[in-house]
């Protein structure tokens, strides 16, 4: 699965060109694109080009968690390609392993949710291959994509949960008033 927009900074392209590829070890294969965007068409024709549009379902966009959750949890894996921002988090916090990009300046700054070799596998920016090594060794190995998951989990809940997200609050606006004395902790994601 993949969501956010379909934009050319996405690079859903290399995703939709790993698929041949896999289909080969998993003929059933599907890859879920949930956003909209000025790419639709292009990754349509590079689909069909490939002869797996049978493979890739555009489902536009979906910004009801109530609606999306369904999706990511029905998912193996959340790809991304090239960006990445609060989806990270988002289906970590599913239990959802993640193979994205080794570019950290592609990424939001959520990609701190995202631990290489713990939370998911990045793979080498641009390079086709590779992406489908990780995603096939990621397919492969079930009780890996569990391990993950849980960790990715528990990862997020330990550094995005309510209280951490109430100290870096806390703190930004004892910056801002220039109140930054150590009257709270200092919060380690978001120090001031």
């Amino acid at each position: 699965i993949h969501t956010g927009r379909l934009a050319a900074n996405k690079r859903l392209d290399l995703l939709i060109r790993t698929l041949p590829q896999l289909q080969r070890k998993w003929p059933n294969i599907k890859l879920a694109l949930i956003g909209e965007g000025p790419e639709r068409e292009e990754l349509s024709r590079l689909a069909s080009k490939l002869s797996i549009s049978k493979a890739v379902h555009f489902l536009g966009p979906i910004t009801d968690h109530k609606l999306l959750a369904p999706w990511v949890l029905a998912s193996d894996l959340f790809v991304a390609p090239a960006q990445i921002g609060l989806m990270a988090p988002m289906c970590l916090a599913y239990k959802r392993t993640l193979v994205i990009s080794d570019v950290v300046k592609h990424h939001g700054p959520e990609v701190q949710a995202f631990i290489p070799g713990k939370t998911g596998l990045s793979y080498k920016f641009g390079d086709v291959q590779d992406l489908t090594e990780k995603i096939s060794t990621l397919l492969a190995d079930p009780e890996k994509r569990k391990q993950f998951a849980e960790t990715g989990s528990a990862h997020v809940r330990d550094i995005m949960g309510p209280e951490q997200m109430l100290d870096a609050f806390l703190a930004a606006i004892h910056y801002v008033t220039g109140r930054h004395k150590k009257k709270y902790p200092d919060n380690p994601v978001y120090p001031v």
